[in-house]
């Protein structure tokens, strides 16, 4: 059964590419993107807005899928994870505070013969930040929607609180998972699970 206050959420600036600079960086375990620009999401659920901080990645091994939530106990090779924090917050450690001071938006990726365009941004930058600490800022932005499912699958998702899945942990996290996959290309997935094995 459905929780009728789940409904679709307002995503505000989130179908245009923002003007604002986003930076790659290699934290070591995950390519986080930062980004800027002025888009907030609201509604569904949540009790307020919030605004984007950043997204990353979550892999497994060549030989096995890595999507950190399953699906009818179906797991995915990555998961996208697209983090926010109440728009009144200026970054993730004031945020933290609050138990529902951050919500983040849990996609899934399933593999294809042919490349995700919007991540080919992302892709091409990996040789510049293959060691842990490095970062770049990117030579173009695209709209954050384009990471998310598609507008007509955006109402079916699941929500619940929970924590970070990075050290600490966090039990301050909305989250939101979509059903819907998004594509990524095999030889983008292979680049990004490759620089990490060879150079983190």
């Amino acid at each position: 059964m459905r929780n009728s206050s789940l409904n679709q959420i307002d995503f505000q600036g989130y179908d245009t590419a923002p003007e604002a600079t986003w930076t790659i960086s290699n934290n070591g375990h995950a390519i986080v993107v930062t980004v800027g620009g002025e888009m907030q999401m609201s509604g569904g659920g949540l009790p307020t807005t919030y605004k984007p901080l950043q997204f990353h990645f979550h892999w497994g091994s060549p030989a096995s899928k890595g999507s950190e939530h399953t699906l009818d106990k179906k797991q995915y090779y990555m998961e996208l994870h697209v983090v926010h924090i109440k728009s009144e917050y200026e970054d993730i450690a004031s945020a933290l505070s609050d138990r529902k001071g951050v919500a983040v938006l849990g996609v899934f990726l399933d593999v294809t013969d042919t490349d995700n365009g919007n991540l080919s941004t992302i892709t091409d930058a990996l040789p510049d930040v293959i060691y842990k600490g490095s970062s770049k800022d990117l030579p173009a932005t695209f709209p954050l929607g384009n990471l998310l499912p598609p507008k007509q699958n955006l109402t079916r998702y699941y929500r619940y609180d929970g924590s970070l899945t990075t050290p600490g942990c966090n039990e301050a996290v909305i989250w939101t998972v979509f059903e819907s996959p998004i594509k990524i290309g095999l030889e983008q997935a292979s680049l990004i699970l490759q620089t990490f094995i060879l150079y983190t």
